[in-house]
């Protein structure tokens, strides 16, 4: 059941969260916790937490990289299908990043379609926002200093300076 506002049925991953039968349904109170950012906003809050770029061909870290704009990490802090069982991410994250459980987080799955919701939401739910096929997912905490890229299994924490971006523009990197 989405909660009748189109903020949710706008959102293009609403049925991540909202089908009990084949993914997750958030409750009413989760809901109030869950927030899709408009497609224009998010794409704002992009250029400032993820990528400062203007161009629409660079709204997507996979797209960042195979262009070179983006210096890559040697490799991935740990890996979901080898390095931890499933049902320690949340454990291993939480110790990773001791925040409280109501920090907010900024989702993007790319640079248009993001939500805004918090970390104990976020833990509780980590494999409905990160799916093993998800090649751009960049989860911001605003007010610290590391975020977390997911791509495929592979999980990327990174330093990420307080009021700058994770990744600068770079040619060729």
């Amino acid at each position: 059941m989405i909660p009748l506002n189109s903020i949710y049925s706008d959102f293009d991953l609403i049925w991540r969260f909202s089908d009990a039968e084949k993914y997750v349904q958030l409750s009413e109170a989760e809901f109030r916790r869950f927030h899709p950012i408009p497609s224009d906003e998010s794409i704002k809050l992009w250029n400032e937490y993820v990528y400062p770029s203007n161009n629409s061909r660079e709204h997507h870290l996979t797209e960042l990289y195979v262009q070179k704009n983006i210096k890559w990490p040697d490799g991935p802090t740990f890996k979901t299908d080898d390095d931890v069982v499933e049902k320690e991410i949340a454990s291993l994250l939480r110790k990773s990043f001791p925040l409280p459980d109501n920090t907010t987080v900024y989702f993007f799955w790319h640079a248009e379609t993001c939500v805004k919701t918090d970390w104990g939401l976020f833990l509780s739910y980590w494999d409905d926002f990160c799916y093993p096929s998800d090649d751009s997912d960049v989860i911001v905490i605003p007010e610290f200093d590391k975020a977390i890229i997911y791509i495929e299994d592979r999980w990327h924490f990174l330093p990420k300076a307080l009021g700058k971006t994770i990744f600068q523009h770079q040619e060729n990197v």
